[in-house]
């Protein structure tokens, strides 16, 4: 039963629903625990209230926390989708970026088919950030791998480098910025700049 929830989790697949196999175990353990707490105990109906109200309260609570910003993850779609069209090879921005692969598979439907089948092409580069602390360090290793935009939002859980970046735009000349999210009045901010590699391998 288990097997699913690991293989989703080692891949990884972070979706709660490949848990739900393990509840029905889960569910056999509480109830022999909870037996035996009450059986030791005289008040066992203050127990079971108690164990209940729990029950509710974390539900509500993991309900609110995982619960879905369809308005955040609408203006997302919108914007990613209107950039897919300006941007070649860009960074990561999860899950946001991950919206670039739904916007070219609507744009370019109904693909044509070939010999090979339905065929979508996916133009965009997406380069991961991990394991670097430094803009400049981050240019010079993808330069020459398609990297030639910066996109950065107001997460405050993005890289340090990158926050800076969208903090103060203007220290870093060899950007230039093409898009802003505010020109176009959404609550989620995202900005958009174009790597002048000139002005770039002048300054380095």
């Amino acid at each position: 039963m288990s097997i699913p929830a690991l293989y989703a989790y080692t891949v990884p697949a972070l979706d709660t629903r490949y848990l739900y196999t393990l509840f029905p175990m889960f569910s056999v353990l509480a109830v022999l625990s909870i037996d035996r707490i009450i059986w030791k105990l005289d008040k066992s109906n203050i127990i079971i209230v108690i164990i209940v109200s729990a029950i509710i309260i974390s539900s509500v609570l993991f309900y609110d926390y995982k619960k879905i910003d369809y308005e955040h993850e609408k203006e997302a779609f919108e914007i990613m989708n209107k950039i897919s069209t300006i941007i070649n090879g860009t960074n990561v921005l999860y899950p946001e970026s991950s919206y670039f692969v739904t916007s070219q598979t609507i744009q370019q439907w109904p693909s044509t088919y070939t010999e090979r089948g339905l065929f979508t092409k996916f133009d965009i580069i997406v380069i991961p950030t991990d394991n670097f602390n430094s803009l400049e360090d981050y240019i010079m290793k993808f330069k020459d791998k398609g990297l030639t935009h910066i996109m950065i939002d107001d997460d405050e859980d993005r890289q340090t480098f990158l926050k800076e970046v969208f903090v103060n735009e203007k220290n870093f000349g060899y950007l230039n910025k093409i898009y802003d999210s505010k020109w176009d009045e959404f609550a989620y901010h995202v900005k958009i700049f174009e790597i002048n590699y000139e002005y770039f391998n002048n300054v380095d």
